[in-house]
């Protein structure tokens, strides 16, 4: 009878052993069945979205990560982003900006993660990752970028009514007043105004042309202000004409614009080098910068992943891939106009077409947008204060007074 007990309770141990080893191997095959899907959040939308997506599948290919694209602009950051990440929350896995400023400043909050570890800075455009680092660390790393240039045309309209590119300002102002007679035309440049960047970029272009670099530099930098007699001028003798004489047509969103500038409703449209993936042919475009400009804008993005994810190390390995050298390079063969801002992308990796926007930015200064730079409540003033500027031109002291109030008190 003893030994009896004695070979069941073996046998109870036994089965509470083997039960236990089954339940771990099971938990062992749910945590790694756990499928890991990162959200990646960018201020991409329609076909610009698309492009980024083609990157991020090649990432789920060769890693076997899956993510889930989803559109987040900045201007919804304070509703959306900031909200959560105070509350240590992450509505994305990885996010892609074009605001370094909001981005370093939520670093300071411990918002986001040094992501140093998967950096290599030497494969970066000099300088470009400046905007991202703090003491030495990285805390974002660009992706693609597009250079806003100047003013693309259709060759096919310019022929058919006998216009050329302008070689002075003189000529540009009498390019405009023959476009303006041509009938079926509501305006010679249409104005793309989405949230109001691409009226940003008009300005900057004018502010860089007849103030150079440097007058960038010193305004994002706050060493002159923005009612600076050098600003004024620009703006009262330069561009405030235009809007007045109707050579600029009411803002118009982005990309609706696009397609009205393509139907011939507007003959130019000042808008950035990715627009050569956004038409149906690009062997048609023509673009030039305004006569004398020495130097231009070069837009970027920074991709950069929140302190609370869940999968901070997945994370990592998806920004190393899209910001590395095969990532970058799917990207500027799926969207056409945009430029690698890695040295280890060759140029034949770039398609024939992209050489126009090489010829235009060959010997300009590059600078970084000033707003995005600067960013917080002065981004605000400048595109609420241009779209107004559009439709009142009166309105620019009131304007340049506003920024430069904003500018006083960082």
């Amino acid at each position: 009878m003893l030994k009896e007990k004695i070979i069941s309770k073996h046998l109870m141990i036994g089965l509470l052993v083997v039960l236990f080893l089954t339940l771990f191997v099971l938990s062992g095959i749910l945590v790694q069945a756990e499928e890991v899907i990162l959200k990646v959040g960018t201020g991409e939308s329609g076909d610009e979205a698309a492009w980024v997506i083609a990157v991020l599948e090649e990432f789920t290919k060769e890693t076997g990560i899956k993510t889930k694209f989803q559109t987040l602009k900045d201007t919804n950051y304070a509703v959306v982003l900031t909200p959560a990440l105070d509350a240590k929350m992450a509505p994305v896995d990885v996010l892609q900006t074009t605001w370094p400023s909001y981005l370093m400043d939520q670093v300071k909050k411990g918002h986001f993660l040094d992501i140093s570890d998967v950096i290599d800075e030497k494969m970066w455009m000099p300088g470009i990752l400046e905007p991202v680092k703090s003491d030495s660390k990285i805390y974002g790393a660009t992706f693609t970028g597009g250079g806003k240039l100047g003013f693309w045309y259709r060759k096919s309209f310019f022929k058919a009514n006998e216009l050329s590119e302008p070689e002075t300002w003189d000529d540009f102002i009498a390019l405009l007043d023959k476009i303006k007679g041509i009938p079926g035309i509501t305006a010679p440049i249409v104005s793309p105004a989405s949230e109001g960047w691409p009226l940003t970029d008009v300005t900057e272009h004018f502010l860089a042309t007849f103030g150079g670099a440097q007058l960038i530099s010193d305004l994002v930098n706050n060493k002159i202000k923005w009612t600076d007699n050098k600003v004024k001028d620009i703006f009262a003798s330069k561009l405030v004409p235009l809007l007045k004489a109707g050579y600029f047509g009411e803002p118009v969103d982005w990309p609706v614009s696009n397609d009205l500038w393509w139907d011939n409703e507007y003959a130019m449209q000042f808008m950035g080098s990715w627009v050569m993936g956004m038409v149906d042919d690009p062997e048609d475009l023509g673009l030039f910068a305004l006569p004398g400009a020495n130097a231009v804008v070069m837009g970027t993005a920074y991709w950069c992943v929140p302190s609370y994810t869940k999968y901070p190390e997945e994370a990592k390995m998806l920004v190393e891939f899209v910001t590395g050298k095969k990532g970058q390079t799917i990207h500027i063969n799926q969207s056409i106009g945009k430029f690698a801002t890695r040295v280890d992308v060759p140029a034949e990796a770039y398609p024939a077409i992209s050489q126009i926007v090489g010829n235009v930015l060959q010997g300009k200064e590059v600078f970084f947008d000033l707003d995005d730079i600067i960013g917080g409540e002065f981004k605000t003033k400048f595109y609420d204060g241009l779209k107004l500027l559009w439709v009142r031109p009166d309105t620019w002291p009131d304007l340049l007074e506003e920024l430069a109030r904003v500018r006083a008190s960082d």
